[in-house]
C-alpha cells in the first residue's frame, strides 16, 4: 500500500459549520481518503489520501460538485 499523501485545498467559499460538514461527506465518501481537516479561518482544506486511489484534481471535482469551488492547491 502507498503511503499516505497530503494536499491542502484553497476553498474561498466556505464559511460556516454547514460548509465543514459538506466538504467533509464530500470528500469523505471518496475511496482511498484517509482525513479531511477544515480551517475556516484560513478558508483551507487539508486531505490525506492514498495516492494509488485518488488524486488532487478528483478531489477538486468533488469539492466543486458539493458547490465549493477550488482556487488552488499546495
Amino acid at each position: 500500500m502507498a503511503a499516505a499523501t497530503e494536499v491542502t485545498l484553497n476553498v474561498p467559499g466556505m464559511s460556516c459549520m454547514h460548509c465543514e460538514k459538506a466538504i467533509k461527506a464530500a470528500l469523505g465518501q471518496l475511496n482511498g481518503v484517509a482525513d479531511v481537516r477544515v480551517d475556516l479561518g484560513a478558508k483551507k482544506v487539508k486531505v490525506t489520501y492514498s495516492s494509488e486511489t485518488v488524486s488532487p484534481d478528483v478531489l477538486a471535482k468533488a469539492l466543486e460538485a458539493a458547490g465549493y469551488p477550488v482556487a488552488g492547491q499546495r
